[in-house]
């Protein structure tokens, strides 16, 4: 929001129309493109009979319309009335409620028409002007009818208005103030005395003095229309770096228990692991003992072929068989020849038995 729409939205505090802080501007849309969403609001705090009545105005954007919509608070201005819990912006249809729910009192909705005639205390000739009455008396900007102030509000808006025409309106306010007066009291205002006549060509010939410093006053009151833009912005740069700083420590609030949360579970999973690493290292060393085991058997199964192989295993079994063969063959011989010798038959000879027994072994 630059400087220039932020001013034009003064005189909507005071009851003028949009209409009325446009003109000449060339401008048609004001509401819409200020408050553009249902959480955009601007806050106008003021001070009633002393610094102890204090009242905010909010003003949201009728839902889809480009009007404005207002609501009094009985209570000066503060940012937690706009943020939530998780310092977010709550909407035109929250912001009562959670008032309501902290014992602040919150006018209902008012229109433009409505909100003129409870902030100006001005009558209205509407079924419920008993109720705009009943505000006014404690929200209005002061104990009499304000007539025409919201005219010289956007007028005061209006950069092409010309300070004759500031003047008119202004005069226009006050006879209409004068002319509610007696006219017996016009009358006597009219009988001057000389003290009066005197005091009011001195004062007439103070004003012309002043006049004369009109051009060093309109540069102070330049100066101090740019030191009110320049304020203005440093309270709107202010309200938006609180809430960034805001932000910026919840962020760093949530990643520092994210960090957290990540640190003790890399602990656990580096305990897990650790765990892992010394249950492989005793699985190894049991596996190096197993196999220095196996390796030692399959050494001497080695090692016995080799031996074998050296006598002629082989050959060892062959005669092994023989062997075995040759003995039952000299058994059966043995039983043949006692057989024999039973029945009669003369005894071999000793070349014989010798040949027998030279194969036997």
């Amino acid at each position: 929001m630059g400087k220039t729409t932020f001013l034009r939205l003064i005189p909507l505090f005071y009851g003028a129309t949009p209409s009325q802080v446009l003109k000449g501007s060339g401008k048609a849309s004001m509401i819409r493109h200020t408050l553009p969403d249902p959480s955009s609001a601007v806050a106008y705090e003021y001070e009633r009979e002393s610094d102890a009545h204090l009242r905010t105005v909010v003003m949201y954007a009728k839902d889809g319309e480009d009007i404005p919509d207002f609501r009094i608070v009985s209570a000066g201005f503060d940012e937690t009335f706009f943020y939530d819990e998780n310092n977010t912006f709550v909407t035109r249809t929250e912001f009562a409620p959670r008032l309501h729910a902290r014992n602040i009192n919150v006018s209902p909705v008012l229109q433009l028409n409505e909100y003129r005639s409870v902030i100006l205390n001005e009558r209205m000739s509407s079924k419920n002007a008993k109720q705009m009455a009943l505000l006014a008396r404690d929200h209005s900007l002061g104990p009499r009818p304000l007539r025409n102030l919201n005219q010289i509000a956007a007028a005061m808006a209006n950069e092409k208005i010309s300070f004759r025409d500031l003047q008119n309106i202004v005069l226009e306010r006050v006879a209409e103030d004068q002319a509610t007066e007696s006219k017996r009291q016009n009358v006597r205002e009219l009988k001057q005395r000389r003290e009066d006549v005197t005091t009011w060509l001195d004062s007439r010939t103070h004003m012309a003095d002043i006049s004369k410093r009109k051009p060093d006053a309109d540069r102070m009151k330049e100066r101090i229309g740019r030191i009110k833009g320049v304020h203005m912005e440093l309270c709107s740069l202010h309200v938006a770096v609180k809430a960034a700083l805001a932000q910026a420590a919840t962020d760093q609030e949530r990643l520092t228990i994210d960090r957290r949360a990540q640190a003790e579970a890399f602990e656990q999973a580096l305990g897990v692991l650790n765990d892992d690493i010394r249950e492989a290292g005793g699985k190894k060393t049991e596996a190096h003992y197993e196999w220095q085991r196996l390796n030692a058997a399959f050494q001497a199964v080695i090692s016995r072929q080799n031996h074998f192989d050296l006598i002629d295993a082989k050959t060892l079994a062959d005669n092994e068989s023989r062997e075995a063969a040759l003995q039952q063959q000299a058994r059966d011989k043995e039983k043949e020849h006692q057989r024999l010798a039973v029945a009669g038959v003369p005894d071999v000879d000793g070349d014989d038995a010798a040949k027998l027994m030279g194969h036997v072994g």
